[in-house]
């Protein structure tokens, strides 16, 4: 089911336990599983089912560094080696995560970079979603203003705060928590209730007896229970998640894979193929194109034996239009010669220098001297009354003559 959620929780030795929850945070089990990594795997409803991994405290260190509001924007970088002096291995062989609190304290949590690696490359290659990755001890329930211990087999869990707190073998527990009492980060804070979980009354009361005189007189809740009896599961605690930095989650690009795999095989091979079929219509049209200029170039040849080949269909454009259009119309040349000559055979102060005709307009064009500009206007007029239209002159004077250029058509 998409909404259900494994805990997975390391014991050492290749042992784990865990448990599953709905998305309401309700156990959908009264026991907790154990097994080996294979079983762990074999009750995973699916390979993407949310997976929290719950990691053994005695490898994972929480402590809290003090940077002012200038450091804090490159804490990621600064943290490690205000550390430095305290650490009991190389900084580039430890991996890092951190959590900006109130004021200039900030709460890290550091781990052997290497055993991480290899304790999530376990899960990546089965596929699992393993989304957060956190100690033991900071997911044990914490009360108001208390501290959570849990006995149990080899160790002692202990959490002091939200984001603080330990695991550590039980034969140096009692050494710890007197020198606990006495940490400065408590000090003016000292816990108002503890609470105990031990298998059973007699660890109860040892553990009690490991608590330091001051705490003797602190309200104390006892429970008969385990790490799953005392645990809160808190996914408020995102910063100080270990699976982020080089450890983030990465995108599932192999299932993904394994489901387009035979679609994506489909789709490269219709794109293969229609690229195919492209690239040889390519090559058909262009070959098809190749024996079509020959074919123009052999048709320009024959038309313009002596031509330069270049561009044949603007050359051929080009004679073409300069070929006079033939009009099977019947010429009207002689009618218009005829009413101009009959009318200038009339009259001694018109005198006829030119005449020109154009076929395609259906006019006479003549260049004629007159005597006077009324005279002009008089053979116009008379012109006009025989069928003829003129355009308007263009005059100019020669002499004591005008001489005017004018085009004349039959009338309409």
């Amino acid at each position: 089911m998409q909404n259900q959620q494994l805990i997975a929780r390391e014991l050492g030795g290749g042992v784990w336990q865990w448990a599953s929850r709905d998305a309401e945070g309700q156990w959908l089990e009264d026991e907790i599983a154990t097994g080996d990594r294979e079983a762990l795997f074999a009750a995973l409803p699916a390979s993407n089912t949310p997976l929290s991994l719950v990691l053994r405290g005695q490898q994972v260190v929480a402590t809290q560094v003090e940077l002012d509001k200038k450091q804090l924007k490159h804490a990621a970088k600064l943290i490690p080696y205000e550390l430095e002096d305290n650490l009991s291995a190389p900084v580039d062989d430890l991996h890092f995560t951190f959590s900006a609190q109130a004021g200039d304290r900030v709460s890290v949590l550091y781990t052997d970079s290497q055993a991480c690696a290899e304790r999530f490359d376990q899960f990546d290659e089965q596929g699992c979603d393993v989304r957060s990755a956190l100690p033991d001890y900071l997911l044990l329930a914490l009360p108001e203003q208390g501290i959570t211990l849990v006995l149990e087999h080899e160790s002692l869990l202990v959490r002091l705060s939200k984001d603080w707190g330990f695991a550590i073998e039980r034969e140096l527990a009692p050494v710890l928590l007197s020198r606990l009492a006495e940490h400065s980060a408590l000090g003016e804070q000292a816990p108002h209730v503890l609470r105990l979980f031990a298998a059973d009354e007699d660890q109860l009361e040892l553990l009690k007896s490991w608590l330091p005189d001051g705490w003797q007189i602190i309200d104390q809740d006892s429970f008969i229970g385990s790490f799953w009896d005392a645990i809160e599961f808190d996914e408020g605690l995102p910063a100080l998640n270990l699976r982020r930095g080089s450890f983030a989650r990465k995108l599932p690009f192999e299932r993904w894979w394994s489901l387009w795999r035979k679609p994506g095989i489909i789709v490269a091979i219709a794109f293969v193929l229609a690229l195919v079929v492209n690239v040889v219509a390519y090559f058909s049209a262009k070959g098809e194109a190749e024996q079509l200029r020959e074919q123009i170039n052999a048709v320009y040849l024959d038309a313009v034996p002596n031509g330069r080949l270049g561009d044949v269909e603007r050359m051929l454009e080009s004679k073409l239009s300069s070929v006079k259009k033939v009009s099977n119309d019947p010429s009207n040349f002689v009618f218009l010669l005829d009413k101009v000559t009959t009318l200038i055979a009339g009259d001694k102060d018109i005198e006829l220098s030119s005449l020109s005709y154009n076929g395609d307009q259906r006019a006479l064009q003549l260049t004629m001297n007159f005597s006077s500009l009324e005279k002009l206007a008089d053979f116009r007029n008379q012109l006009s009354a025989v069928g003829v239209d003129s355009d308007s002159p263009r005059t100019t004077s020669v002499g004591d003559q005008y001489q005017a250029r004018m085009k004349v058509r039959e009338a309409r």
